[in-house]
């Protein structure tokens, strides 16, 4: 039996979500790099580029959702009331691995910093690989509220 990664639910819902809004939308005609009341012929790369950033688009929606259902807060850390916010830079290999992750930016916590690191470790491998690296950088938010 195949276990998929802790993100496929999250990957699904940021999918499923994507298409609802494709299909709510209106659908504009498409941009020709002949079309004259356009201006600039549009570049050769333009439709890559759009697709790429499409891509990465989708990846962080999909990483950000994760993070959010699967966030814990690391119990000392409570106890000791630390907030902060950890910027993490990661690179996700075209299969879908982590290559590489990082702290950007720390929180000021070892605890927060060492907690989101583990938190998006345990996102991957991605159950839908980007096909291409990419690199990200996201924000991991570590906030106590009042009860």
């Amino acid at each position: 039996m195949v276990v998929p990664s802790p993100l496929a639910a999250a990957q699904a819902a940021a999918q499923a979500a994507a298409q609802a809004a494709a299909q709510a939308g209106p659908q504009a005609a498409p941009q020709t790099a002949t079309e004259p009341s356009r201006g600039a012929a549009v570049p050769p790369s333009a439709p890559a580029r759009v697709q790429s950033e499409g891509t990465e688009t989708r990846l962080r929606s999909r990483l950000t959702a994760f993070i959010e259902s699967h966030r814990a807060y690391p119990e000392a850390a409570r106890r000791r009331g630390t907030t902060g916010t950890v910027r993490v830079a990661l690179t996700v290999g075209p299969d879908g691995s982590l290559a590489s992750l990082r702290v950007a930016a720390s929180s000021g916590s070892a605890l927060l910093d060492e907690a989101a690191l583990e938190l998006l470790r345990a996102a991957f491998p991605l159950a839908e690989p980007p096909g291409r690296s990419l690199s990200l950088i996201l924000a991991v938010r570590y906030e106590l509220s009042a009860r």
